[in-house]
């Protein structure tokens, strides 16, 4: 039997360049969109033994064994749940007396190295923090003035950390007397840095950069941010001209841009079971760009109340509804010390029922397979 394939995100990988990627596509017939398909997962049940019931459900169709699913991916949040997902799939493939080739499952982080196709080396997480730092440095050096701003966008002022040691000198302007310190110019690089690999990682996940965040009319209502905003639209660029200039791209840039320009390769998946609640609109316009391939999207969820049509929830819901309190009041919340005590305290609240009571009577939520 073939295990559930999980593999890490290659730190430089080199796929297919426009122009094979284009000629390729023209040897294929055009793919015909599949229409998005939402299931309602049983809530009642372990989440890997309800996502699994979708996921071998459809096997059968079409002539296919239900469990041949070398062209079907899961997509889900996390790692913890595969173990558990493949033991489950493992457990029916036994019953039924039938070998499991095994899907695909990744998370969100590995979703894109499987469709994308980058024209240029991609830049690891930690590779990205660097270039910012090396394009901050860049910055200090040759435009103090820019630097100053950048500073005080994160709350650093630059020269409040002068120092007058000739002998580490990293020079603040043209006109500075004093130097700035090596440990000084180090933290002040490494938190400026990280900062700005979470920030336009965030950006490229809702499909935008920070220049065009920076060119929108709307933030001529907000002076004071959009000054801000600006100053970072000019980082960043300066931060591509570096990119460019080496040879390589940002991890999250290479994904947005790829999905925006349709640079995609889905010859490997027929189909692909989403079990994510909440997903970043790079990774709904992948989905969505994928289902027009002829991949057949699966949504699993565990409500049909206030999501769109894709699956997905509707923001202006939610963000407009508030929680009854009165529904779960405060005495009902329980604390322990770890899950072992948790375990404990179910199940003397389990006990503490009246009689007669029935398993259907109860229903205990876990947060993973080994707390059951």
């Amino acid at each position: 039997m073939l295990r559930p394939v999980v593999e890490p995100v290659p730190e430089r990988e080199k796929i297919m360049s426009p122009a094979q990627s284009q000629s390729v596509s023209m040897e294929r017939p055009s793919p015909t969109p599949v229409a998005r398909v939402v299931h309602s997962l049983d809530c009642s049940r372990a989440l890997s033994d309800a996502i699994c019931e979708v996921v071998v459900g459809a096997g059968g169709s079409d002539g296919v064994a239900p469990f041949d699913l070398a062209r079907t991916m899961v997509l889900v949040p996390g790692g913890s749940i595969v173990g558990p997902i493949e033991r489950n799939l493992l457990a029916r493939a036994r019953h039924r007396g039938t070998p499991l080739i095994a899907p695909t499952i990744v998370t969100p982080l590995m979703l894109a190295s499987r469709f994308v196709a980058p024209t240029l080396p991609v830049l690891s997480a930690l590779g990205s923090r660097a270039s910012w730092r090396e394009a901050f440095e860049e910055v200090v050096a040759e435009d103090p003035t820019l630097a100053q701003r950048i500073g005080r966008v994160f709350g650093t002022d630059l020269r409040s950390n002068l120092a007058t040691d000739r002998a580490t000198e990293f020079r603040a302007g043209d006109d500075a007397t004093t130097a700035l310190s090596a440990q000084a110019r180090a933290r002040i690089a490494a938190r400026i840095s990280a900062r700005m690999s979470r920030i336009a990682a965030e950006c490229a996940a809702a499909m935008l950069s920070l220049q065009e965040i920076a060119a929108r009319a709307d933030l001529a209502k907000m002076p004071e941010i959009a000054t801000k905003i600006e100053t970072l639209a000019r980082f960043s660029t300066r931060r591509d001209a570096l990119l460019t200039r080496a040879g390589v791209a940002d991890r999250d840039a290479a994904l947005r841009d790829a999905v925006r320009a349709r640079r995609l390769a889905a010859d490997g998946f027929d189909r692909i079971v989403v079990l994510l609640a909440d997903p970043e609109p790079v990774q709904r316009a992948l989905l969505a760009a994928l289902g027009e391939l002829g991949v057949a999207v699966e949504i699993c969820v565990h409500t049909r109340e206030s999501i769109d049509r894709e699956g997905f929830p509707l923001l202006s819901s939610w963000e407009a509804r508030s929680f009854p309190s009165a529904r779960i009041g405060s005495d009902a919340i329980r604390m322990a010390d770890g899950p072992a005590e948790v375990a404990t305290a179910v199940i003397d609240l389990i006990r503490a029922i009246p009689e007669p009571r029935t398993t259907a009577d109860v229903a205990v939520m876990t947060p993973d397979d080994e707390s059951r």
